[in-house]
């Protein structure tokens, strides 16, 4: 199989995240290779957060998937949702906090293809502060995931 023939699917979920959503957005819409869909599971926000992806999605070339919750699920219930949601033979996570690699769906798909007899891949993150500045440290670092255990 070969990145061409994956289907990609973006699982996105938001809780009150409009101050955050723009850069992430902008980020997965500049992928170098774009997702076939990306699936939205909103978790009762009360900000602008559904209108701002609402919004947003009528100007990316990939369909788009919104679901709000009707009642507060929590994170993790929220991501199992929106994967269970998603029809992609990748499913790659993403937080309303997020700023992409342009990179980012290409490499995960790279990797799988090359890799096939694993069935996840996750990778490691520059930590930004509020205003997406690298603070210099790396997620791996924060929760101690050193070589070993990698």
């Amino acid at each position: 199989m070969s990145v061409a023939n994956l289907t990609l699917s973006v699982a996105l979920c938001t809780y009150n995240g409009e101050r955050y959503l723009p850069e992430q957005l902008a980020s997965i819409a500049n992928q170098t290779v774009l997702p076939n869909e990306m699936v939205v599971v909103d978790d009762g926000s009360s900000d602008g957060s559904v209108a701002l992806v609402s919004q947003w999605a009528t100007s990316v070339p990939f369909t788009v998937y919104i679901h709000q919750n009707t009642s507060n699920l929590g994170s993790t219930k929220s991501f199992e949702k929106a994967m269970s949601l998603c029809t992609g033979d990748v499913i790659v996570l993403s937080d309303q906090d997020d700023a992409w690699r342009a990179d980012r769906l290409a490499q995960t798909a790279a990797w799988l293809v090359n890799n096939p007899a694993m069935e996840a891949v996750f990778c490691n993150a520059d930590l930004i502060d509020e205003f997406s500045k690298p603070v210099g440290q790396r997620i791996w670092e924060l929760v101690q995931f050193g070589p070993e255990s990698q």
